[in-house]
């Protein structure tokens, strides 16, 4: 990595350090409230049922603060890093100047100083569209076959993880299975699919328990104004 890059992350790095002890707005205070107050276990089975999310942020940020504690700082600096994970990811990619359009790209650089999930989201993502890419690359019958199989296990893990964070990753996952139907890489698709399809049923009893909460929960608003005003 040359010091032109160096340069721009550290500028980044910088950027993103700028309030980043200000008080927590309210999804944030969420965030803070579960992984003080909840065990690992309890993340899984009390809270995570009654939330619209995906529990591996929280298990995350819930070993994390073992750590670093619970400061404005300590929560927020986890969406820092990988902000700067995904921008070293991209930079793989596109090159410096893909790297440097996407870490000052004002709303990332909101998102990165936000004690959400998004940027972790962002981050596998992209972690799987790099191998993704990387295994369109390789050819199938050659001695690199062996790093195209470590492509696509790796494509598959970054793509589970992040639907594992944040469900609107299925829109890309979704993306990139078509794609690969497209193209004819049957094999690549259907084992693919397989892994999905698993780590889909292994969620499956959460993600109804959250559907089923959620229409008791709008139910009982019969004002969305008055809702809005609390």
């Amino acid at each position: 990595m040359n010091k032109k890059i160096i340069l721009i992350f550290l500028v980044a790095f910088l950027i993103r350090l700028i309030a980043l002890n200000q008080s927590l707005w309210l999804d944030e205070t969420v965030t803070a409230n579960v992984v003080e107050n909840y065990k690992i276990t309890q993340i899984v089975s009390e809270f995570s049922p009654t939330d619209f999310h995906p529990p591996l942020y929280y298990l995350f940020m819930k070993l994390w603060t073992n750590f670093f504690g619970y400061s404005e700082i300590a929560l927020r600096m986890p969406s820092v890093l990988f902000s700067l994970a995904t921008g070293y990811v991209v930079y793989l990619i596109a090159g410096v100047w893909g790297a440097t359009f996407f870490l000052f790209n004002p709303l990332i650089v909101y998102y990165s100083q936000e004690a959400r999930m998004y940027m972790m989201a962002t981050f596998l993502l992209t972690g799987g569209l790099y191998y993704f890419l990387r295994s369109q690359k390789l050819e199938v019958k050659s001695q690199k076959f062996k790093l195209k199989f470590k492509s696509l296990l790796l494509m598959n893990l970054f793509f589970i993880f992040s639907f594992y964070t944040f469900y609107g990753s299925i829109f890309l996952i979704a993306t990139i299975l078509l794609y690969l139907l497209f193209k004819k890489r049957y094999k690549v698709f259907f084992v693919s699919c397989f892994l999905f399809l698993v780590s889909f049923i292994l969620i499956s009893p959460l993600l109804y328990q959250q559907l089923i909460n959620s229409k008791v929960a709008l139910a009982k608003i019969t004002n969305w104004t008055l809702f809005c005003l609390q």
